[in-house]
Protein backbone atom coordinates (compact mmCIF):
# COMPACT_ATOMS: atom_id res chain seq x y z
CA UNK A 1 0.00 0.00 0.00
CA UNK A 2 0.98 3.63 -0.27
CA UNK A 3 1.29 3.97 3.49
CA UNK A 4 3.80 1.10 3.69
CA UNK A 5 5.84 2.60 0.83
CA UNK A 6 5.83 5.99 2.55
CA UNK A 7 6.92 4.40 5.86
CA UNK A 8 9.69 2.47 4.11
CA UNK A 9 11.03 5.68 2.57
CA UNK A 10 10.51 8.04 5.52
CA UNK A 11 11.25 5.62 8.38
CA UNK A 12 15.04 5.91 8.16
CA UNK A 13 14.78 9.70 7.85
CA UNK A 14 12.63 9.82 10.97
CA UNK A 15 15.11 7.67 12.92
CA UNK A 16 17.97 9.92 11.81
CA UNK A 17 16.03 13.03 12.81
CA UNK A 18 15.40 11.57 16.27
CA UNK A 19 19.14 10.85 16.64
CA UNK A 20 19.97 14.40 15.58
CA UNK A 21 17.50 15.77 18.14
CA UNK A 22 19.04 13.59 20.89
CA UNK A 23 22.72 14.07 20.09
CA UNK A 24 22.82 17.23 17.97
CA UNK A 25 22.42 19.70 20.82
CA UNK A 26 21.36 17.76 23.91
CA UNK A 27 22.30 20.36 26.52
CA UNK A 28 20.39 23.33 25.18
CA UNK A 29 18.70 23.90 28.54
CA UNK A 30 20.78 24.80 31.58
CA UNK A 31 20.07 22.31 34.34
CA UNK A 32 21.62 22.81 37.79
CA UNK A 33 23.14 19.33 37.93
CA UNK A 34 26.97 19.45 38.04
CA UNK A 35 27.49 16.41 35.78
CA UNK A 36 25.26 17.98 33.12
CA UNK A 37 27.29 21.18 33.25
CA UNK A 38 30.44 19.14 32.63
CA UNK A 39 28.77 17.21 29.81
CA UNK A 40 27.63 20.48 28.22
CA UNK A 41 31.22 21.77 28.28
CA UNK A 42 32.48 18.53 26.74
CA UNK A 43 29.77 18.68 24.05
CA UNK A 44 30.73 22.29 23.29
CA UNK A 45 34.41 21.31 23.01
CA UNK A 46 33.45 18.45 20.67
CA UNK A 47 31.35 20.75 18.46
CA UNK A 48 34.10 23.39 18.37
CA UNK A 49 36.73 20.76 17.51
CA UNK A 50 34.60 19.42 14.66
CA UNK A 51 34.01 22.93 13.34
CA UNK A 52 37.75 23.68 13.50
CA UNK A 53 38.58 20.40 11.76
CA UNK A 54 35.98 21.24 9.12
CA UNK A 55 37.64 24.59 8.43
CA UNK A 56 41.20 23.21 8.48
CA UNK A 57 40.31 20.33 6.15
CA UNK A 58 38.43 22.59 3.70
CA UNK A 59 35.15 20.75 4.48
CA UNK A 60 36.55 17.24 4.02
CA UNK A 61 35.66 16.59 7.64
CA UNK A 62 31.97 17.50 8.12
CA UNK A 63 30.68 19.98 10.68
CA UNK A 64 28.94 18.72 13.79
CA UNK A 65 25.46 17.26 13.33
CA UNK A 66 23.41 20.24 14.42
CA UNK A 67 25.26 22.62 12.09
CA UNK A 68 24.98 20.23 9.16
CA UNK A 69 21.18 20.23 9.35
CA UNK A 70 21.14 23.80 8.01
CA UNK A 71 21.92 22.43 4.54
CA UNK A 72 18.45 21.56 3.26
CA UNK A 73 19.80 19.62 0.28
CA UNK A 74 21.33 16.93 2.52
CA UNK A 75 19.07 14.32 4.08
CA UNK A 76 19.04 13.72 7.81
CA UNK A 77 20.32 10.19 7.16
CA UNK A 78 23.41 11.57 5.40
CA UNK A 79 24.00 14.10 8.17
CA UNK A 80 23.84 11.37 10.83
CA UNK A 81 25.99 9.00 8.75
CA UNK A 82 28.69 11.65 8.22
CA UNK A 83 28.71 12.41 11.94
CA UNK A 84 29.05 8.70 12.75
CA UNK A 85 31.93 8.32 10.31
CA UNK A 86 33.67 11.37 11.75
CA UNK A 87 33.26 10.00 15.27
CA UNK A 88 34.73 6.67 14.19
CA UNK A 89 37.65 8.41 12.50
CA UNK A 90 38.38 10.61 15.52
CA UNK A 91 38.17 7.66 17.94
CA UNK A 92 40.50 5.60 15.74
CA UNK A 93 42.95 8.49 15.60
CA UNK A 94 42.79 8.95 19.37
CA UNK A 95 43.30 5.24 20.03
CA UNK A 96 46.24 5.08 17.64
CA UNK A 97 47.90 8.06 19.35
CA UNK A 98 47.33 6.49 22.77
CA UNK A 99 48.67 3.14 21.53
CA UNK A 100 51.69 4.80 19.92
CA UNK A 101 52.39 6.70 23.14
CA UNK A 102 51.64 4.02 25.73
CA UNK A 103 51.59 0.72 23.81
CA UNK A 104 54.90 -0.57 25.12
CA UNK A 105 53.95 0.36 28.68
CA UNK A 106 50.60 -1.37 28.35
CA UNK A 107 52.19 -4.53 26.93
CA UNK A 108 54.78 -4.56 29.74
CA UNK A 109 52.05 -4.05 32.31
CA UNK A 110 49.97 -7.01 31.11
CA UNK A 111 53.01 -9.18 30.43
CA UNK A 112 52.93 -9.38 26.63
Amino acid sequence: TKLRAYERIQGPETKALIRIARFGFPYQYDLPVPILKLRKKLWTANAATRLLLNKLSFSVIPKCMIMSTADHEVSYRKVARKADLTTTMLMTLLLSVVWKSFGKSICALVGM
